[in-house]
C-alpha cells in the first residue's frame, strides 16, 4: 500500500508483507458459518471461464490475425466450446507511446492489460535497482496505453512484500511510486554471497592465517542464513500469487532482479562446505518449483529481467549467478527470461509485444467452490505457432476460508481500484459532514446503506471500513468497525465513523462487507476540511432530513476524537429517529417539505440572535428559488449553537439541486452561509 499508510499502521505486516492491518478473521457463530458454507460449497453455477493467451510465430513475432476457429481450449482434458472471443491488438505510433490498443470482439472487452513491477530489494545491488527503476519508468513512458492498469510491489529481506500501489490506470501515480523507491531498501538486503564465497575473499582468509575450520563453519553459517532467505522470498512470492488469483485476467509480473545463487537451487561442483551447496538445496528447489505451479495457476506470468546484466556477465563463477532461478520462474509460469537489462529498449519492446498483443478465450464452466486446481492447454492449429500462457486455474473457495492475505486484497480491491476487478460492489452514497474547526477539523463520514440492497451485501457479520487519502493518494487514516447486528432489509441503515483532520482536501472510501460471504458495497466522496476564519461566525455544512421514516443507526459506539474524545453523531447533531433520517444520496420529488440541521460555531454562542433564509437553485440553469424557513429549536452545545430548521421546499423537479443556508446575526450584523447538493428522482 501507500507510504503513509505503511507508516501508520504497521502493527501486523501481512505475511507477504503488503500492509499491516489487523482486520481480524471475522468468524460468524459456528451453527450459522457451517450452515453458509455448506450453502456455498454446493451451490454450483454456470460462468464464463476467460483465458489470456499470446500467439507468436517461430521468429517470436505476435500472430495478429487468428479467429476462434484456429483455438481449442482442454480443461483438465475436455475439450471446450469457445464461447467468448477478443482479439487484442497493440497499434505503434510514429513517436510516443503507443496508441489506443485496437479490441475485436463480439462484445465490449472484458479484460485490459495489468502490469505489477515487483522490485527485489534483496537478492540484488545498488546498481541493479538504479537501472531497474529506469527500465520500469520507461515501460511506462513508452509502452503503456491510457486503459492498462499498474502496481508496484518490492521485496525486502527480512520485511517481505510490500505493496506501494494497487492496479491503477493513473500512470502519473505509479511513476512517482517508483520515483520514490529509494536507496534506503537496499538495507534489506539478503546475505552477500559473493563476498562470502569468492575465492579472493577465500584467499584473503588463508594468507591472514586463518584457521580452515573456523572458514568453512562460518561459510557454513553464511550459507544457512542466505537460505533462510530464500525461503523466505519463495514463500512471500508464493503468498503474492494466492492473493492475486481472485483477479480476473493475466497478471503481467516483470520482476526485476539478480536471482537467487545458482548453488544454492541447483548445486555446484565447486564448494564443497555442505551438503547442499554441492549438490543443492532440494527442499528449496522444490519449494520453488512449487512456486511457479502457484504463479501459474493465479494467472501470474513472470517477465523476469536480470539486473545484474553485463555487470556479471565478467564472472567465471557461475555458481554465484542468479540466471537460472530467474529463467525458471519465467518458463514455470508462461512468461520470458531477459538476460542483461542493458538491452532496455529491446526488453521493454519484446514485454511489450508479448503482453500487448494477445487473445481473450472464453468457455463456460461449473463454478464448483472448492478450490480445486483445473489444468487448460490451448492449441492453435495453425502451424508454427507458439502459445505463451495460464497453464492452471483453480476454483474459486468460500470467502470464510480466504487467508489474512486474501481477505486483505479483497479489502483493497473494494475501497483502492478504479473499478473492483474481485467482484461487482455496490454502491453505497456517502455523506462527509465537519462538525467542528479549531486547530484541525473533526469530520462525521456517513454512509447509507439502502434497505432494498441489504440482502445482496449480505445479512451475516459485516465490517465497515473507512480510508482517508490525502491529496497525493496517500492513505492518512484507516478506521474499522466489527457489526454484529443483522441489518434488516428493506429498511435504509446509517453507519457513521469520525477522524480529525488538518485543513485540507482529503477524498474518503468506504467499505461494507460481509464477513462470511465476502459481499461488499463500496462508496467514496471528496472532503474540503476548511481552515478556521480568525473571526466570526462559522456556519458548518448542515444534516439535511427528511420525515416519514425512521433511522436505524449502527456502530456509532467506537468512534473517537482526538485519541481520548468519545464523539457520536447523536450527539453533535441529536434528532428524532423516529421520525426523521439523514438524506443521502438521491431525493424523492414528493418530499415537499425538509429539515435541516445546522451548527452554527461562535466564541460567544450565549449572546447568538440569528435570523435564517434559504434558497434552492437548480444547478443546470442557475435558477433560484426562495424557501420559506423556520426555526424549530435551538440546542447551545461547547463551543457552538444548533439549530434545527424547517424548510418548505415545494415539489422539486428531477435533477441536481443546491440548498444555501443564510444566517445573520442581530447583535454583530454577521452573516454566514452554508451550502449542500443533492439529486432530485
Amino acid at each position: 500500500m501507500r507510504k503513509a499508510l505503511l507508516s501508520s499502521f504497521c502493527s501486523r505486516v501481512i505475511y507477504l508483507s503488503i500492509l499491516a492491518i489487523p482486520l481480524g478473521s471475522g468468524v460468524d457463530h459456528p451453527e450459522r458459518q457451517q450452515e453458509a458454507q455448506k450453502k456455498l460449497q454446493y451451490d454450483v453455477s454456470v460462468t464464463l471461464k476467460l483465458v489470456q493467451v499470446h500467439v507468436s510465430d517461430k521468429k517470436g513475432n505476435p500472430v495478429i490475425d487468428l479467429d476462434p476457429s484456429d483455438f481449442e481450449i482442454h480443461d483438465n482434458g475436455e475439450i471446450k466450446s469457445i464461447a467468448h472471443f477478443e482479439r487484442h491488438v497493440l497499434s505503434r505510433t510514429e513517436a510516443g507511446p503507443p496508441a489506443k490498443p485496437f479490441v475485436d470482439s463480439a462484445s465490449q472487452p472484458k479484460l485490459d492489460r495489468k502490469t505489477l513491477f515487483l522490485f527485489d530489494f534483496a537478492f540484488n545491488d545498488l546498481a541493479g535497482i538504479m537501472k531497474s527503476k529506469r527500465a520500469a519508468l520507461a515501460f511506462i513512458d513508452t509502452q503503456a496505453s491510457p486503459e492498462d492498469e499498474f502496481g508496484v510491489i518490492s521485496y525486502r529481506a527480512r520485511k517481505g512484500l510490500t505493496l506501494h500501489e494497487y492496479l491503477t490506470t493513473d500512470k502519473k501515480r505509479v511513476r512517482q511510486v517508483i520515483e520514490g523507491l529509494g536507496t534506503k531498501e537496499i538495507m534489506g538486503r539478503a546475505a552477500e554471497v559473493e563476498s562470502e564465497y569468492s575465492q579472493d575473499h577465500e584467499k584473503l582468509d588463508e594468507a591472514l592465517g586463518v584457521d580452515g575450520d573456523i572458514i568453512k563453519k562460518t561459510r557454513e553459517a553464511d550459507e544457512r542464513i542466505y537460505e533462510v532467505q530464500v525461503g523466505d522470498f519463495i514463500s512471500s512470492l508464493a503468498e503474492l500469487a494466492k492473493a492475486l488469483r481472485y483477479i480476473p485476467g493475466t497478471k503481467n509480473i516483470i520482476l526485476f532482479s539478480s536471482g537467487i545463487a545458482n548453488f544454492v537451487l541447483y548445486g555446484s561442483e565447486k564448494y564443497d562446505t555442505s551438503f547442499y551447496s554441492r549438490y543443492g538445496n532440494p527442499a528449496l528447489r522444490e519449494r520453488y518449483m512449487a512456486l511457479g505451479r502457484e504463479l501459474s495457476a493465479s494467472n501470474c506470468l513472470i517477465y523476469a529481467i536480470n539486473a545484474g546484466g553485463l555487470g556479471t556477465s565478467h564472472r567465471k563463477d557461475r555458481d554465484l549467478l542468479g540466471d537460472l532461478s530467474l529463467g525458471q520462474l519465467a518458463k514455470d509460469t508462461g512468461g520470458k527470461y531477459f538476460d542483461n537489462i542493458a538491452s532496455q529498449d529491446a526488453i521493454n519492446s519484446q514485454i511489450q509485444d508479448l503482453t500487448g498483443t494477445y487473445y481473450v478465450l472464453g468457455y463456460y464452466i461449473n463454478e464448483n467452490w472448492d478450490g480445486k486446481y483445473h489444468k487448460i492447454e490451448v492449441v492453435v492449429k495453425r502451424k508454427d505457432c507458439q502459445v505463451l500462457g495460464q497453464t492452471e486455474y483453480s476454483n474459486p473457495k468460500p470467502f470464510s476460508e480466504y487467508s489474512s492475505n486474501e481477505r486483505f486484497l479483497h479489502l483493497i480491491d473494494l475501497a483502492l481500484s478504479d473499478k473492483s476487478h474481485l467482484q461487482e460492489a455496490i454502491d453505497l452514497p456517502v455523506l462527509v459532514l465537519p462538525y467542528e474547526i479549531r486547530t484541525g477539523v473533526g469530520l462525521f463520514i456517513i454512509a447509507k446503506i439502502p434497505g432494498q440492497k441489504i440482502e445482496e451485501i449480505g445479512r451475516g457479520k459485516t465490517e465497515f471500513v473507512t480510508l482517508i487519502l490525502n491529496d497525493r493518494n496517500d492513505v492518512i487514516e484507516l478506521q474499522k468497525k466489527d457489526i454484529d447486528k443483522k441489518l434488516s432489509p428493506g429498511v435504509d441503515s446509517f453507519i457513521s465513523s469520525s477522524v480529525w483532520l488538518p485543513s485540507g482536501k482529503y477524498e474518503c472510501r468506504v467499505v461494507l462487507r460481509d464477513m462470511m460471504t465476502g459481499k461488499g458495497a463500496r462508496g467514496s466522496c471528496s472532503i474540503n476540511a476548511p481552515e478556521k476564519p480568525g473571526s466570526g461566525m462559522i456556519l458548518l455544512p448542515i444534516l439535511l432530513l427528511k420525515s416519514g421514516c425512521g433511522t436505524f443507526m449502527i456502530g456509532e459506539e467506537t468512534n473517537t476524537k482526538k485519541e481520548t474524545e468519545p464523539v457520536r453523531l447523536s450527539d453533535i447533531y441529536p434528532f428524532d429517529r423516529a421520525k426523521y433520517c439523514p438524506i443521502i444520496g438521491t431525493l424523492d420529488r414528493a418530499n415537499t417539505r425538509l429539515f435541516a440541521l445546522v451548527r452554527c460555531q461562535v466564541s460567544n454562542p450565549n449572546r447568538l440572535e440569528v435570523d435564517f433564509s434559504s434558497y434552492a437553485s437548480f444547478v443546470s440553469s442557475g435558477e433560484k428559488t426562495p424557501v420559506p424557513t423556520r426555526v424549530m429549536g435551538s440546542y447551545q452545545q461547547e463551543g457552538a449553537q444548533l439549530y434545527f430548521l424547517e424548510l418548505f421546499t415545494g415539489e422539486l423537479r428531477p435533477g441536481q439541486w443546491s440548498l444555501d443556508i443564510v444566517a445573520e446575526e442581530a447583535w454583530s450584523n454577521q452573516r454566514a452561509l452554508t451550502s449542500r447538493d443533492f439529486v432530485v428522482e
